[in-house]
């Protein structure tokens, strides 16, 4: 009897065991096979871009901005698509020191021009460097450089801020060359290490410049006893001096465009008077003129645009092209004003993975390789503001080709060097249209050689934009700003749009999400 019961006991644990491991594995089967999650694609809304250009023919020419720039660019620049661009740059300049004594007698002695070029060190023991903001490197331009008489005015008639823009300087150019103070009728921008002389007679070791000794007669009005009051203040300087002109001429087809770090220029201005102890020799001191205030760039651009298929768009930098985008465009049955897409992608509990942008270069038509810009920048230019995911990028590194690549990424090229696609990722912009109902504004689509300038400039003309039939939401839209970070970059390209014959290489927005399986 013991033993028949020890065995029906034996025999209840054996069933529970089986019966709780088939349990498991139904349970296992379930979760594995039977996911309440699919991971899905979209890449069929439609986009609608259209072209604007600014630095076209004389007669429809959009100035903009450009006394607020990150900084200046000088010379001349053949782009083999869009044609030949002159930059100009006219600086107010500033002292170092105001109401300064320059001893008796004094007579000035040397006068130093030093003007940094934007470049990374390649070996700092060798002292090698690579020049930075080139277009054109190794041709030559016809450089001067004039004391000007031209004032700039820090406000307006109206007393806001006066702007001046990249076509003149509001007006007549009278005394913009009153005199000239240096010319390089074969300048070029050197990438070599350069030696600088200090007021004690030692070198110093400086990083590619324009350094140049200038003409000692004409600062001798830096020590004259009748100009000391005119140096006795900023205000009274800035009437006095009005500025310096940077002017370049072209002196062959292809030209040198540089950028120039104006932050850090100056004319150092060394003098000699009379020992007050007595002392034979002469003493020696000196003053800068720096390169502060309102600094203008100016391009006169001779453009001319080639015939183009409708499949594709100019983009350019400086006074040039911009793109702008419309998300979602397309049919809208309901008549709510917002695309029957966007509608459905609203509708559904859906959780956005990533969204990416990708415009597809047109090479028949960008001749590319090292002309090609390697970075786009897109931003909101209804509020003239980055997008949601320029702030969420945390990619960061001192080379500014090399931050925000997240959002921004970098031109992808082929074998050969040349640009195949740009692609930009969107997911915080896309996330909060769908899934906040945020506004569908129109994204402004420019060149950039230096994604962290974010600075805006005003149009001196507003592009408005016509409401379109393909774009429910669309409505009279006035753009009047655009970031200044494409008016720096004279570098160029040709992008295909939605219209272009190879569906593959139209403009494409890819939507990555998750959701529930009902």
């Amino acid at each position: 009897m013991k033993s028949t019961k020890q065995l029906l006991a034996l025999l209840v644990v054996v069933l529970l065991f089986i019966s709780c491991d088939k349990d498991y594995n139904t349970i296992g089967e379930g979760l594995v096979n039977e996911t309440h999650f699919n991971q899905k694609t979209d890449s069929d809304s439609k986009i609608k871009t259209t072209q604007h250009v600014f630095g076209g023919p004389v007669l429809n020419e959009i100035p903009i901005q450009s006394d607020n720039l990150s900084y200046n660019t000088l010379g001349y620049y053949n782009h083999p698509v869009y044609g030949g661009t002159t930059a100009n740059i006219l600086s107010q300049v500033t002292l170092s020191e105001y109401g300064k004594d320059f001893g008796e007698n004094p007579v000035v002695s040397r006068v130093v021009l030093s003007v940094p070029y934007f470049s990374r060190s390649t070996d700092a023991d060798a002292g090698t460097y690579e020049l930075d903001s080139i277009y054109g490197e190794g041709n030559e331009i016809n450089l001067k450089i004039y004391k000007s008489d031209y004032f700039l005015n820090d406000f307006d008639a109206s007393g806001d801020t006066q702007h001046y823009y990249t076509n003149a300087y509001n007006g007549s150019l009278a005394g913009i060359e009153s005199q000239l103070l240096f010319e390089q009728t074969d300048f070029t921008p050197l990438s070599s290490e350069v030696t600088g002389e200090l007021v004690d007679g030692e070198n110093e070791k400086l990083s590619p410049r324009l350094r140049e000794e200038l003409d000692v007669v004409d600062f001798q009005w830096m020590v004259a006893s009748a100009n000391q009051s005119d140096l006795s203040s900023a205000s009274n300087f800035k009437n006095y001096y009005r500025g310096i002109y940077f002017k370049a001429t072209n002196v062959s087809a292809e030209g040198v465009l540089v950028g120039l770090n104006l932050s850090q220029a100056e004319i150092q201005v060394f003098y000699e008077y009379d020992d007050p102890d007595g002392g034979i020799d002469p003493l020696e001191g000196s003053v800068k003129i720096l390169f502060s205030g309102t600094k203008v760039n100016t391009f006169e651009n001779s453009f001319s645009y080639p015939d183009m298929p409708g499949g594709s768009h100019y983009l350019n930098g400086g006074q040039g092209a911009m793109i702008t985008v419309d998300l979602f465009a397309g049919d809208d049955i309901d008549g709510n004003k917002v695309s029957d897409k966007l509608d459905d992608l609203r509708s559904r509990d859906i959780l956005i993975n990533e969204a990416i942008l990708e415009f597809y270069v047109d090479q028949s038509t960008a001749m590319g390789n090292e002309l090609e810009p390697d970075r786009l920048f897109l931003f909101d230019i209804e509020n003239n503001k980055v997008l949601l995911d320029y702030q969420f990028d945390s990619t960061s590194e001192n080379d500014t080709n090399l931050t925000q690549l997240n959002h921004l990424g970098k031109l992808e090229r082929d074998a050969s060097g040349f640009g195949v696609k740009y692609k930009l990722r969107i997911t915080e912009h896309i996330t909060d249209l769908i899934r906040n109902d945020s506004t569908n504004v129109k994204l402004g689509l420019v060149v950039t050689n230096n994604v962290l300038a974010i600075g805006s400039s005003d149009l001196k003309t507003a592009v408005v934009i016509a409401p379109s039939n393909d774009i429910p939401s669309d409505r009279e839209t006035s753009i009047e700003t655009i970031f200044s970070a494409s008016v720096n970059s004279h570098k160029g390209t040709v992008l295909y749009n939605e219209n272009a014959v190879d569906e593959a290489k139209r403009i494409k927005l890819t939507i990555y999400y998750t959701e529930e399986n009902n």
